[in-house]
């Protein structure tokens, strides 16, 4: 089995190429600009969700109730709805790690 382009049109892959200018300068800018675009989307769908989130942790709600159209019945402020989740010291949220909690004895 050949996997090329001669298979479709007939003839060899030089003849081919010749027809359709695969190689081209304009073929590279569309390719260029092809991948931009993709890369831009794929960027702005990011943007949504981390924005998304964001909003969510502010309001104290989750995704589905923000469908459902329901609100939060704790009002506590966005500020400490950050720090609820995120903890206290705001310079180590965009840290992805944890502070060191205090071993606490399992005795009995």
């Amino acid at each position: 089995v050949v996997l090329s382009g001669a298979v479709l049109f007939g003839g060899t892959v030089a003849e081919c190429q010749e027809r359709l200018p695969i190689n081209g300068f304009g073929t590279r800018v569309f390719v260029v600009l092809f991948a931009y675009t993709v890369c831009i989307g794929f960027i702005g769908f990011l943007s949504n969700l981390f924005l998304i989130q964001l909003y969510c942790v502010g309001g104290d709600t989750t995704y589905v109730e923000i469908m459902k159209g329901r609100k939060s019945s704790n009002k506590t402020g966005t500020m400490h709805n950050f720090k609820m989740v995120f903890g206290p010291f705001v310079p180590l949220w965009i840290i992805p790690c944890t502070t060191p909690q205090p071993v606490q004895s399992v005795r009995p």
